[in-house]
């Protein structure tokens, strides 16, 4: 890890959860742009997809994908971790980090599961040729 990443963690870590989920949902409107719209229509076939792609170097059942016994934004930083070591999406996290509003909301929603499969699906959908058959 480099000092440039270990800077973006930094700064990413002093986020909000509010200000992460809105980010992570700005780098995936971003991602969307480049590939069109999501492979998946569901959180379920998410999990599937992200599972299956785990799998290719160790065993990964989709019901481990995202486990609810750690928070979710717990998920989210991780995500963004995962996305900052790839060129990128690090380009894009870094540009739309400073368009970020100064955070005013007192409570904010609860950072969904389906937000961070989606930023995944999205993530892997800029990287490699997916497609799903039943």
């Amino acid at each position: 890890m480099s000092e440039n990443d270990d800077d973006l963690a930094a700064r990413v870590a002093l986020l909000s959860d509010h200000q992460s989920e809105l980010l992570l949902q700005e780098v995936l409107d971003q991602m969307l742009t480049g590939v069109g719209t999501l492979c998946v229509e569901d959180e379920e076939s998410a999990r599937e997809l992200v599972a299956a792609f785990i799998s290719q170097r160790q065993e990964c059942l989709q019901e481990e994908v995202l486990r609810p016994s750690a928070d979710t934004i717990t998920y989210v930083r991780r995500t963004f971790g995962m996305l900052a070591e790839d060129p990128l999406s690090r380009g894009l996290i870094e540009s739309r980090l400073g368009q970020l509003p100064d955070e005013e909301q007192m409570f904010a929603d609860a950072v969904t599961a389906s937000l961070v499969l989606a930023a995944l699906v999205a993530f892997l959908q800029t990287k490699f040729d997916i497609s799903i058959s039943r």
